[in-house]
């Protein structure tokens, strides 16, 4: 079993040598242990395996690309595949599945790494993930049983109830995991917020951004180069706020919505009762220390300040 030193590994997980200027001499310093396994994922020349804390590689540095664990697994990429091997290297689930999102240059293309597309794989919660086969996605557990069936090119996001989907990543539904539908095929985006109650839903606008970098962009969606705009639909498909926010709405507590005005640069709240459009005070000023402007809007929501 071979054995590696800190020094030994690239620098970017942790980015130490490159902050510090010194040479990492704690696996903590480049790396962290997973809490289940008590083991650590490192890379050296861009192949991937995991260390314990003698530094021995209990999974060998023969990989492509490799997650975190999750649930005792780690997700490795070989040959293009994804796989899911556990603490002992025994393989657990084959390497039959395909990214679930793949990175892209400045330009748009897709690049390798390795020989292999640089992308990312599905964590385990509850025993299950999301994956991606034969260029669809559904839901498998730890066993490789399949939980969803591999029905649709985009799955979005999902609870334990309902997911939401999408045949051609242009129209999105709802539908629960008998694939019954919930929602129609006929928005532009659907995501569910953290309140399993409501979804955010896009539809695209007339605004076009010019000379925007789409490639930095954090918050906002488009399609047809024109920004969508989301409000909030409850799972009979009524309309609970309407198309004001900028960017997808998460968060949705106590009657109101926290959302994003692009044209302002700040969040604003919706409430659902009153119908009222909610922005920060004007004298209220962000310093270096507190962001006073965002807090107000999410104690408005009644979420933690940051």
């Amino acid at each position: 079993m071979k054995t590696l030193q800190p020094k030994d590994i690239d620098d970017d997980l942790r980015c130490y040598y490159e902050s510090t200027g010194e040479l990492p001499t704690e696996w903590e310093q480049v790396t962290f242990f997973d809490e289940v396994t008590d083991l650590a994922v490192v890379s050296v020349d861009g192949i991937y395996g995991a260390v314990n804390r003698d530094g021995e590689a209990v999974i060998p540095l023969i990989y492509h690309c490799a997650m975190l664990f999750s649930e005792g697994l780690l997700a490795v990429k070989k040959n293009d595949k994804w796989g899911y091997v556990d603490k002992n290297h025994n393989i657990v689930i084959p390497f039959e599945y395909e990214n679930l999102r793949t990175y892209g240059s400045a330009i748009g293309a897709e690049f390798l790494f390795n020989g292999s597309f640089r992308g990312t794989v599905g964590y385990f919660r509850n025993g299950e993930t999301i994956a991606r086969k034969n260029g669809n996605m559904g839901f498998i557990n730890t066993k490789n049983e399949i939980v969803f069936p591999f029905l649709y090119k985009e799955i979005n996001s999902a609870t334990d109830d309902y997911l939401c989907v999408s045949h051609d990543k242009l129209k999105y539904g709802l539908v629960n995991f008998k694939n019954e539908i919930i929602l129609p095929f006929v928005y532009d985006r659907l995501s569910i917020t953290y309140n399993d109650d409501y979804v955010s839903f896009g539809e695209k606008s007339d605004e076009v951004i010019e000379n925007y970098d789409k490639e930095n962009q954090q918050l906002l969606d488009f399609q047809d180069d024109k920004l969508l705009k989301f409000g909030i639909l409850n799972l009979k498909g009524e309309i609970i706020v309407p198309t004001v926010s900028y960017s997808e709405i998460k968060i949705v507590n106590n009657g109101k919505a926290m959302c994003f005005d692009y044209h302002k640069d700040e969040c604003f709240v919706y409430d659902f009762v009153t119908k009222e459009i909610i922005y920060a005070p004007d004298d209220l000023v962000e310093d270096e220390t507190e962001k006073v402007r965002v807090n107000f809007i999410r104690n408005l929501v009644g979420i933690e300040s940051i």
